[in-house]
């Protein structure tokens, strides 16, 4: 029997809409043990891939979700076991990107031009070369937008694909060699999504918010061989992209205190976490000028209902005041910046680390072929689990006086599924695998329990709150 038929027999629905923001969208039985699993929308649907042990060992399985929680198994053929980088629904089809070598020194771009009604699908012909390290990529329209640099060009080249052909390239200059920084933790953030915690632990950022392509980078950076001296610098590089005139502008926010810190974007606003003086910058990126200053309350202010900790290797998220107690080592600090709809400024604060004493790319293993010339989050379909890491944050509000109140009762998509993961703390169940989808008004979980095959789809959305995921321009 083939792995389609097989995979048809044991594929089962269930969808429970419930009133509530959340719901179990779906239920997926792969048939057997599942490694690699990697997903995506594709529109309103949920795109799965994963690899499933069978007699003759682990083999591809992609699966399509309907809305109605209806299911399609996909035959992407051969191009199913290279590594997936995104998927662009057109009318009645598909276009999916994957990356092949060419020879030793060159990866492409490959298409897979899939039919919905038969679930089949057909390569495409040409190849798209791939120009460097990958270190971000998103959808708009029909289009996949690719941004990638090469070493020792000090440029950042953005490549529009369409219908598995080239469409454009532009290159936008930069005053650092990005393409060199593939062993660091730079990370991609689309704005217009939720944004996770470990998107935000990156040393250097590129943020796509609407027409603009934004890149922080903090420096000194938070690896623990640099070595710091009296001339060392500290300071937050601000490169900003203007995608439809090409106009580059670059700032420096420089630091007298010589202290660790972290940045985060709200529009034109630059916030800056001094880990070493309990406090929060605000700068205007126009003037380039400090704006305002906030308070952080100390550890032992953080109450217990709003300090959440996240231990990826076993898929557990629970409350805790000591949450840094969970940790074998910390790494770094992070800060995310939201947006209500009132106006109002929500700050998540949180440290992460892991309980190893060498920690790979974040997001889990990537196959060889990948893992030369990408990053943890470059990819719209990449791994999402969370890994060995453990997150620790909480929630604060600014209060009258400028100073940073914790608090839980914040209307934030992320506050959502932390309740949801903490219930299921709670009522003692164990996961196996728990990762996540993030679009601007929904979050897909993706868990599996203790023992289980089967595959749990969890929606929730924003409907009910008040809040902005994309920054206000």
């Amino acid at each position: 029997m083939s792995l389609r038929k097989i995979a048809a027999v044991v594929l089962l629905c269930h969808c429970a809409w419930l009133a509530d923001a959340q719901s179990l969208y779906a239920t997926v039985d792969p048939g057997g043990k599942t490694v690699d699993i990697k997903g995506m929308t594709v529109g309103q649907r949920v795109f799965l891939t994963m690899q499933v042990l069978r007699a003759k060992g682990y083999q591809p399985l992609s699966v399509l979700v309907d809305p109605d929680g209806s299911q399609h198994i996909l035959d992407l053929g051969t191009q199913a076991d290279l590594p997936i980088v995104a998927g662009v629904s057109r009318g009645d089809s598909t276009c999916f990107y994957y990356l092949e070598r060419v020879d030793k020194n060159l990866i492409a771009l490959s298409t897979l031009l899939l039919d919905r009604e038969s679930g089949k699908g057909t390569r495409l012909d040409g190849l798209i070369s791939i120009p460097g390290v990958i270190y971000g990529s998103y959808i708009e329209g029909d289009d996949l937008f690719m941004l990638c640099a090469v070493k020792n060009e000090f440029k950042l080249r953005l490549l529009q694909i369409r219908n598995g052909k080239l469409k454009s390239s532009r290159e936008f200059p930069l005053t650092f060699n990005l393409g060199k920084r593939k062993n660091q933790r730079v990370t991609f953030i689309n704005m217009a999504n939720q944004i996770a915690p470990l998107q935000a632990a990156g040393s250097v950022k590129i943020c796509k918010d609407r027409g603009v392509i934004w890149i922080l980078i903090d420096e000194p950076h938070e690896d623990n061989d640099v070595t710091m001296t009296a001339s060392t610098l500290y300071r937050t590089t601000i490169i900003r992209l203007q995608l439809n005139t090409g106009e580059v502008t670059v700032k420096s926010l420089y630091e007298s205190a010589k202290v660790r810190f972290t940045s985060a974007i709200l529009g034109n606003e630059i916030y800056r976490l001094l880990l070493g003086s309990s406090r929060i910058d605000q700068f205007d990126f126009g003037t380039g000028k400090k704006i305002n200053s906030f308070t952080v309350p100390s550890g032992r202010e953080n109450k217990s209902d709003s300090t959440y900790v996240r231990i990826g290797s076993k898929s557990r998220t629970l409350k805790s005041t000591k949450g840094n107690s969970h940790m074998d080592r910390y790494i770094g600090s992070y800060l995310i910046v939201d947006s209500l709809r009132n106006g109002e400024r929500v700050f998540t604060l949180g440290d992460y680390g892991d309980s190893h004493s060498v920690i790979a790319a974040y997001g889990g293993s990537v196959p060889i072929i990948a893992s030369l010339i990408i990053t943890a989050s470059s990819l719209i379909i990449g791994e999402l689990a969370e890994g060995p890491i453990t997150t620790v944050y909480y929630y604060c509000k600014a209060a009258a006086n400028n100073t940073l109140q914790p608090s839980y009762d914040v209307p934030l998509l992320r506050t959502k599924v932390d309740a949801f993961d903490y219930q299921q703390f709670k009522n003692q169940l164990k996961y196996d695998f728990r990762g996540y989808i993030n679009t601007p008004e929904t979050t897909f979980e993706i868990s599996q329990k203790n023992r289980s095959n089967v595959i749990e789809i969890h929606k929730f959305t924003a409907a009910g709150t008040a809040t902005s995921a994309q920054s206000p321009n």
